[in-house]
């Protein structure tokens, strides 16, 4: 996902569309494949997607990119929440900082806000 937000950040800096169509690919990526196809999805898995497609619904005016960021935000807390936490991964009943729960936290922040919270 590093590449990801990078393309998106070289995209509003510079405005080439070769960013662009990096951001696109990448959106699409990310929207068709969810961590949740993959075993145990970590916290830090889906924070960093949902943030990548936040950022760029926003900044492309991408509906389809925000719904996709809602729905893995929704899939996020069915999968990760339990007893009001949220853990790092699935059914491993650990409440810590290791696999990325404040980059979840962030995303989700950020999604529900409108706000960039870093």
């Amino acid at each position: 996902m590093a590449l990801a937000e990078a393309c998106l950040t070289l995209h509003k800096k510079t405005g080439d569309p070769m960013f662009l169509e990096g951001v696109r690919r990448w959106a699409e990526i990310v929207c068709r494949s969810t961590p949740s196809e993959r075993p145990a999805p970590y916290a830090e898995q889906y924070g960093r997607c949902i943030q990548f497609l936040t950022r760029a619904g926003r900044e492309l005016n991408e509906e389809t990119y925000l719904a996709g960021a809602r729905r893995l935000a929704d899939e996020s807390v069915v999968r990760l929440c339990e007893n009001g936490w949220f853990q790092g991964y699935p059914e491993s009943h650990l409440y810590e900082a290791v696999d990325g729960v404040g980059y979840l936290l962030l995303a989700l922040m950020e999604l529900e806000t409108g706000k960039p919270a870093r």
